[in-house]
């Protein structure tokens, strides 16, 4: 979207009222958000630059033949994205609507809206605690099943209550564990062409292009090769 220079200049994330730290909160009505100030990772430019970790709901009856008779049609995927204070405005203007600009918002952009938009447009970074060895239960049914695309493994649930219950009192807990690590999490590639958890921080925080990296990767890997 096109938004006119003076415009861009005001556009800026409200940060009057924060995110409450280690307690869920609701970004949509199917995604669940959670932060810490302890939940951070760091680039050359942003020392400490805290994440937002996201666990989305999917019931697959809603997308694909064939689970309507399953007993365990709802799983949910948890990714990160980094806290909206740390969005560039180069890459928040892929997303940002207009009426951010408005005398109501004067380009003060609502931070709940800034993360949920943001997730909107460009998803997160994937990740799983159900790597994670704790202590915390939840007595709901599940089965685990090993997703064909990815191969990772994906909990899957009754409906969306029990989803919820196994977010809040499971995997919002274990994320502790993955945040403790974040840069191995960030070292990972998220897509077959070899983009990287940071490829996508550099993006949120700084504008850069996150496919590029990739590209660049590759075409070094294959100098090296031919060396």
């Amino acid at each position: 979207m096109k938004i006119d220079a003076e415009k861009l200049k005001c556009l800026r994330v409200d940060l009057s009222k924060d995110f409450p730290d280690g307690e869920p909160f609701e970004v949509t009505e199917y995604v669940i958000g959670a932060t810490k100030a302890n939940w951070i990772c760091g680039t050359e430019k942003y020392p400490e630059i805290q994440l937002v970790a996201l666990y989305q709901q999917i019931d697959f009856r809603e997308f694909e033949d064939g689970w309507d008779e399953k007993p365990f049609p709802v799983t949910v995927e948890c990714s990160t994205i980094v806290h909206p204070k740390y969005f560039s405005q180069d890459y928040m203007v892929n997303f940002v609507d207009e009426s951010i600009f408005d005398d109501e918002h004067g380009g003060l952009y609502p931070l709940y809206w800034a993360l949920g938009d943001a997730y909107s447009y460009g998803g997160g970074i994937p990740f799983s605690p159900e790597f994670v060895t704790s202590n915390h239960t939840c007595d709901v049914e599940f089965e685990l099943v090993k997703s064909s695309h990815s191969g990772r493994m994906y909990r899957h649930f009754k409906d969306w209550e029990d989803a919820n219950r196994y977010t809040k009192e499971v995997y919002i807990p274990n994320t502790d564990g993955i945040m403790m690590m974040s840069g191995f999490m960030l070292d990972g590639y998220v897509n077959r062409i070899g983009t990287t958890g940071w490829d996508h921080i550099m993006n949120m925080t700084e504008g850069t292009d996150w496919l590029q990296p990739a590209f660049d990767r590759a075409r070094k890997l294959g100098e090296c090769d031919e060396d």
